[in-house]
């Protein structure tokens, strides 16, 4: 079952980039996303570790800001060093990622290990095990022509600490975050994925997958569901999308369409602070809608009503394989000022379900 959070949010006439003050110790809670890159919360009881970014030592002549991270049980989460890019007076500056840089597990134990050259990986990366182990090492190299350093698979190590792949030739294991089970496998060559990869999801169904390669470019993927039946893919997981445009253009192409009834005392009833869960087959269709709470069986008519006007969906994949998709989401769409910038937000969650599984239509808002 895999679940995802989106906050949907389209800003215009500007962004703004993150800044770190030039003097004063900044402080900053974030919560782990499974799909996503972590969110800023604002405080340590919903947060799962929180970073500190400490200013200058004013006699010392790099400049540098010291960030570390902490996990919520104390532990050291991340050390590293961060440089300003840019002029001082220039309030937006950019901070990169400068020098060497280790992260832990919750345990203590070190993870890994690189070193940032202009905010890029540059030399080896060290992985370790759970255990303190090594488990694979990579080589940053210098690249120019893109935007990130090219990155070659170096050395690896099976689960008995043998060395299967040595200076990018041989054999690469790609393991689940605790190295207790094998994701992925196939050859190196000149540090490089080439050939048949062989994997499996470990989750729904236990979807197995084959990659194939050719000097590191993916060439063809396809995923196997329980009966044997192959889909080509080309990204490993996509969400539901409407087929005519955004959640945005959904909610407002419902809206359109959507006769409200009348309330007890007469006029149209109020659905902007409602929430509706919609499923989206494996076909493509929207197979089944709810409002959360306790509403009229006259206003869940009238919605259903106007779904069956917009019902063009392109199904969640997973390894190319369809699946149905739940999807909680508001009837409101939040507009609105901040600064100079024009702004439209929603909260929207979806999760991809198994075919056996069950739908709750009581999910939390």
């Amino acid at each position: 079952m895999l679940k995802y959070l989106i906050l949907i949010l389209i800003i215009f006439l500007g962004v703004q980039s993150a800044k770190c003050q030039n003097r004063d110790t900044v402080v900053m809670y974030y919560n782990n996303s499974r799909f996503n890159p972590a969110k800023q919360v604002s405080t340590l009881d919903s947060a799962d570790y929180f970073r500190i970014i400490y200013p200058p030592n004013p006699t010392a002549t790099d400049s540098l800001y010291n960030v570390k991270e902490y996990y919520t049980n104390g532990k050291i989460k991340f050390i590293g060093n961060l440089e300003r890019q840019g002029s001082v007076d220039y309030p937006s500056s950019v901070y990169l990622l400068k020098g060497s840089c280790i992260s832990f597990y919750p345990t203590g134990k070190k993870r890994s290990s690189v070193s940032y050259t202009n905010g890029k990986k540059l030399g080896f990366e060290y992985f370790f095990k759970t255990d303190g182990h090594l488990g694979y090492v990579v080589n940053w190299v210098e690249n120019s022509v893109y935007n990130n350093n090219t990155k070659l698979y170096w050395e690896c190590y099976d689960e008995n600490g043998d060395q299967i792949c040595n200076n990018g030739e041989g054999k690469w294991i790609i393991f689940t975050k605790d190295y207790s089970h094998i994701l992925l496998e196939g050859q190196i060559k000149k540090g490089c994925m080439n050939g048949e990869w062989q994997g499996n999801s470990m989750q729904s169904d236990s979807i197995k997958y084959i990659c194939n390669y050719n000097k590191g470019v993916l060439v063809s993927a396809y995923g196997y569901d329980k009966n044997g039946i192959s889909y080509p893919f080309k990204i490993e997981k996509e969400v539901a999308k409407y087929k005519w445009g955004t959640m945005f253009d959904f909610v407002e192409t419902l809206r359109h369409h959507l006769a409200l009834p009348e309330d007890a005392s007469g006029p149209k009833m109020n659905i902007d602070t409602m929430h509706i869960v919609i499923v989206i087959g494996k076909d493509g269709h929207l197979t089944q809608l709810d409002l959360l709470g306790n509403v009229s069986l006259e206003l869940k008519m009238a919605l259903k009503l106007a779904a069956a006007k917009c019902n063009d969906w392109i199904p969640s994949k997973y390894f190319g394989i369809p699946f149905p998709t739940q999807i909680v989401l508001p009837l409101e769409i939040k507009r609105g000022y901040s600064g100079n910038m024009y702004f439209q937000s929603m909260l929207v969650k979806t999760e991809m379900l198994n075919s056996q599984q069950d739908i709750d239509f009581n999910a939390p808002n």
